[in-house]
């Protein structure tokens, strides 16, 4: 019998053409804000993750989700494997809430601590979960909170 499993083959290429250091939680948030819909941001939620290697370079960003008003989905997996994939040593986890509300929720908490947790055990640091929105943001980081 023939084997009918597909190989699974990994390769990396890295083609950084914006060598953007992320130095600082304003250049953060002034980087992300730009990821985010102005149309939609106070609409609907969206999760981002902005990958990084070791000497703060960004390696590039994706775009996790985009949800409803009151919540969209942050998928522990997804965030990893991408970071792998990429080879990235750190990591940024960024929503938005609509509300404009830069208070996180008990949901927002449990995430970033359930990311940080599964991440830690790749030696993936998540240096910081941001609450953007055009008024402002919360960082976990600033706030003692990672």
């Amino acid at each position: 019998m023939k084997n009918t499993v597909p190989e699974i083959k990994v390769s990396y290429k890295s083609e950084i053409i914006d060598a953007r250091v992320l130095s600082g939680t304003i250049a953060t948030y002034q980087f992300l804000l730009n990821l985010y819909d102005i149309e939609t941001i106070e609409l609907k939620e969206e999760a981002f993750c902005l990958y990084l290697n070791r000497g703060n370079r960004l390696l590039g960003w994706y775009k996790l989700s985009s949800g409803g008003i009151h919540g969209t989905v942050i998928d522990i997996k997804l965030v990893l494997g991408i970071a792998l994939k990429s080879a990235s040593t750190m990591i940024i986890l960024s929503h938005n809430h609509p509300s404009g509300r830069l208070i996180p929720s008990t949901q927002d908490k449990e995430i970033t601590f359930k990311l940080r947790q599964a991440a830690s055990l790749m030696d993936i640091c998540l240096v910081d979960h941001m609450i953007v929105h055009p008024s402002g943001y919360f960082s976990f980081a600033e706030e003692g909170l990672l």
